[in-house]
């Protein structure tokens, strides 16, 4: 654990006052592009409730994560490289993907019906 929070502190100390508020935004995925999140240091992009990328098959949702993923990751004397984390608003299950399998929340929590 203290080799962990020496980690955290040398890469806070590495960081400017604008990638460390960055780290702190969400915006939606509509509003942020890939090269925006690296330009903004962004650290975590979320998909509001309905919102979904291409036509919402799950290659979509591969590519578009991918490729905010990468953007977080390129790393140069202008960005640390600091994996994006992306949400989804998904009360109950994400089940506005094509073809996606949601269980439900009796199997969920280990109880059956």
């Amino acid at each position: 654990m203290k080799e962990l929070e020496q980690q955290v502190s040398a890469l806070l100390a590495k960081m400017t006052l604008e990638q460390k508020i960055g780290q702190m935004l969400q915006p939606e995925r509509q509003f942020i592009s890939p090269e925006q999140v690296k330009k903004y240091h962004i650290g975590s992009v979320l998909s509001g409730g309905g919102s979904v990328p291409g036509e919402n098959r799950p290659e979509d949702w591969i590519a578009m994560n991918d490729a905010y993923w990468a953007a977080s990751m390129e790393e140069d004397a202008e960005h640390l490289a600091i994996p994006l984390i992306y949400g989804v608003d998904a009360i109950h299950g994400n089940t506005n993907v094509k073809g996606a399998v949601v269980f439900s929340s009796q199997y969920r929590f280990g109880r059956s019906a």
